[in-house]
């Protein structure tokens, strides 16, 4: 039969059973149009496709406002009761950094879902890829997220998947921390390397994620690959706008919370962010570039 089809033929029928196990492997569909919760949120526009889970554009009838509906792919729904737990306790925090929780979900129809606000712009990652944001305005988004970051460590909760795609991008360019599921498959660049050998991750494992983040918001694109192998030379050649090297400090704050071994990593986020900016010109910069 491969024969008889060719080369050409199998490809594409390759294709199509892998995007049909797919489909069946992520549940019940839904399309542009559907309504969710008894018709209160209208779906318009598939906007994200994670490996834990779709994002939705839409529009909700009862408050007239774009939101954001995730729906939780139908592999995971095991994990169902975690895909709505967390955003319900980061809530609880009630930080400013934190993206609201506008609906708690739940699930109807064999679709587990919760709603949150909706940022035109993205995620971190898709904001500095589409130029929207320069290296400065990327990294006090990231450290709006780091904000967050201390107080969901504060009541000791943990992220456990920090990633620019985690990190939301308003309108007036602030960032909000998103996504809080430790539940989730990992980015290798961005995830901590002891995380896969663990349940659940650690304060540490955020702080690596987090200088990971701000390694990806200086450097201005995608992080190559070879990042983990030696982050000290993508680090060195850091500059900030106008080719000023970012400070000697500046590059041992990240390395030391980038580090390997856990129990020599810098051990909180806010210790990292005190090195990072104890050197005068990065703090400076931001501060000029917020005039």
């Amino acid at each position: 039969y491969a024969i008889a089809i060719g080369r050409t033929g199998v490809v594409g029928l390759q294709e199509q059973i892998a995007k049909t196990a797919l489909s069946l492997a992520r549940g019940p569909g839904l399309e542009a149009g559907a309504f969710l919760h008894d018709g209160r949120y209208r779906l318009l526009e598939h906007v994200a496709n994670g490996p834990l889970a779709a994002t939705w554009k839409a529009w909700d009838r009862l408050n007239e406002r774009m939101v954001a509906v995730r729906v939780l792919h139908a592999q995971w729904a095991e994990r169902s009761e975690a895909f709505l737990q967390r955003p319900r306790q980061a809530a609880s925090l009630d930080h400013p950094s934190i993206a609201p929780l506008r609906d708690p979900g739940g699930t109807e129809g064999g679709i587990t879902w919760f709603v949150r606000d909706w940022y035109p712009l993205g995620g971190l990652d898709q904001a500095v890829d589409a130029k929207q944001l320069g290296s400065l305005d990327a990294l006090q988004a990231t450290l709006d997220a780091a904000d967050a970051l201390v107080a969901l460590h504060t009541v000791e909760k943990v992220h456990g998947n920090l990633k620019p795609s985690n990190i939301l991008i308003a309108d007036d360019l602030r960032g909000y921390l998103a996504d809080f599921h430790a539940i989730e498959p990992r980015d290798p660049i961005f995830a901590a390397p002891e995380v896969q050998e663990v349940d659940y991750p650690s304060i540490g494992a955020d702080v690596y994620s987090l200088a990971m983040c701000v390694l990806f918001a200086l450097h201005g694109e995608a992080l190559p690959f070879w990042v983990l192998r030696d982050p000290a030379k993508l680090v060195r050649d850091i500059r900030l706008p106008g080719g000023t090297l970012l400070p000697e400090g500046s590059r041992k704050a990240l390395l030391a919370a980038l580090d390997w071994r856990v129990e020599e990593r810098t051990p909180t986020v806010q210790a990292f962010l005190d090195a990072f900016f104890d050197d005068r010109p990065v703090l400076d910069a931001l501060r000029e570039n917020a005039i």
